[in-house]
């Protein structure tokens, strides 16, 4: 039994022009295949491409099918589909999507992962396809409570999934350049980021950061440390020049937190050399929040200060100086 759906349209296209995603959840072993696509027609073929291949690589037929009422599962052609195959088709009621709500969780557990990546590593948003693809591919091998400690990749295949290829989704990576320049001074690797793991090649996908283009390879040498979309604010200066900061503030509870306090300052004064755009100016000060032990401090050195203070007063009256000598040796008896 599987269970699938279509998920889209998304206003933002991605690299490869999709705008939905067709997923497939098994209900056994809870392993799920994401295909993306540019129209909600090329569902039906790729739902009849994968029931071929599961009956071919697995010498098992699928039983049922369970889908809302969408036309991509419901028109003559698939009906027929089923039928010469002897599939029973399950289809939820109208505007009733807890009937499969297997399928509606996995998209939001897709969609978690896919948001937590691409927030990570500040990717544009013309890469969700890449991190939809890559957010399938972890959940398949991520280990769960449902299958009892087991990853769907371990249920399917009935073997331990490897996490040798695992890398650092968005980082930054340089490639082997091939056919190298005979040049013996030039470039042998390309700046890229890495994008995921494509299907039925052993390599990465990854992307050149200065020709925009995609493609496979395996040599390559990946920094895990280093994102070259993000841009961190506590690694700039404390006098900030620039009219692209972004203003976000990383807080924590052992650090001081950072408050910008942005002044605009104009080159001159002239009108006829003023210039047209002004120059931002983020200026960072440190806050340190005072503990507990600090507070305590603090309130016995005024109360020991207020004390002094009313004892000089107190001094200062006719008889003072011996009332005050008094109470001392009344305080020392």
């Amino acid at each position: 039994m599987i269970h699938c759906d279509i998920w889209g349209p998304y206003r933002t296209p991605s690299t490869c022009g999709a705008c939905y995603f067709l997923s497939i959840v098994d209900d056994t072993s809870r392993e799920t295949w994401v295909y993306l696509m540019q129209y909600r027609t090329k569902a039906s073929k790729l739902l009849k491409d994968f029931i071929v291949t599961v009956n071919t690589q697995f010498n098992r037929g699928i039983k049922v099918v369970r889908s809302d009422n969408g036309s991509e599962f419901t028109s003559g052609p698939m009906q027929n589909f089923y039928h010469e195959r002897g599939i029973l088709p399950e289809n939820s009621c109208v505007d009733t999507p807890e009937q499969n709500g297997r399928i509606e969780r996995k998209h939001r557990h897709i969609l978690n992962v896919a948001r937590a990546l691409q927030f990570q590593v500040n990717l544009p948003i013309g890469f969700l396809g890449e991190c939809v693809l890559t957010a399938a591919y972890l959940i398949n091998q991520t280990p769960t409570k449902l299958l009892s400690g087991r990853s769907p990749y371990e249920i399917l295949f009935h073997t331990s999934p490897s996490f040798r290829e695992i890398r650092v989704f968005g980082c930054l990576c340089f490639a082997w350049i091939t056919p190298r320049d005979m040049d013996k001074f030039a470039s042998r690797s390309k700046k890229c980021v890495f994008l995921g793991y494509p299907f039925g090649q052993k390599g990465w996908k990854v992307c050149d950061l200065e020709t925009q283009e995609m493609f496979v390879s395996r040599n390559i040498v990946f920094c895990e440390t280093t994102y070259p979309f993000e841009i961190e604010l506590n690694t700039l200066g404390p006098n900030i020049v620039s009219e692209n900061v972004p203003r976000q503030l990383h807080l924590l509870d052992d650090e001081p937190m950072f408050y910008p306090e942005a002044e605009v300052h104009p080159s001159d004064t002239r009108d006829e050399e003023r210039p047209q755009a002004t120059t931002l100016v983020i200026q960072l000060t440190v806050i340190r929040w005072p503990t507990v032990q600090h507070i305590g401090a603090k309130q016995h050195i005024m109360k020991r200060e207020a004390q002094k203070r009313g004892a000089a007063r107190w001094a200062q009256q006719p008889g003072g100086v011996r009332r005050v000598q008094r109470q001392k040796n009344m305080c020392w008896a």
